[in-house]
């Protein structure tokens, strides 16, 4: 199995797991993400700087890399 098919059936299991905690839970568990996705901000622009390089080279559509470009308001949008 590749590192994506790896990738999606952990994400598959996590979603199960996740269906039996509690909402209070959750919501613990969300606002820990979101505060991971705002503290990283640099790291995840710089990792997205590479992809929108490597998708130019590979040819996708402006209005594609567009829809694939993060900007720090688009990720503290993600975090929200």
């Amino acid at each position: 199995m590749n590192s994506i098919e790896n990738q999606c059936s952990f994400a598959h299991a996590a979603k199960n797991q996740m269906g039996l905690l509690s909402s209070a839970k959750k919501n613990h568990i969300l606002a820990n993400m979101a505060s991971a996705i705002s503290t990283q901000t640099s790291v995840i622009l710089a990792a997205n700087a590479r992809d929108i390089e490597a998708g130019k080279s590979a040819g996708l559509s402006t209005a594609l890399i567009d829809r694939l470009t993060l900007t720090e308001s688009r990720i503290h949008a993600i975090a929200d």
